[in-house]
């Protein structure tokens, strides 16, 4: 499902997933953070593979995500 999404997508998919308000309640911070470091490990994977078949995003929407996900 996440690699149909765009950058925006999956960063907005995250958001809710380890943000939301529901999520903050029910989910542990250990799980949230292990999503946001999974969610970074497959942008990372998903820009080296653009760049391996010579596309790629614009450097803004990979900034955007990857600004996101990284661990702070």
């Amino acid at each position: 499902m996440l690699a149909r999404l765009s950058a925006h997508g999956v960063q907005q998919f995250v958001d809710s997933v380890t943000f939301g308000e529901s999520a903050v309640d029910n989910i542990p911070v250990e799980n949230r953070v292990e999503i946001v470091n999974r969610a970074l490990k497959f942008a990372r994977q998903q820009d080296a593979a653009l760049k391996k078949k010579g596309m790629s995003e614009t450097q803004e929407e990979r900034f955007i995500i990857l600004l996101f996900l990284s661990p702070m």
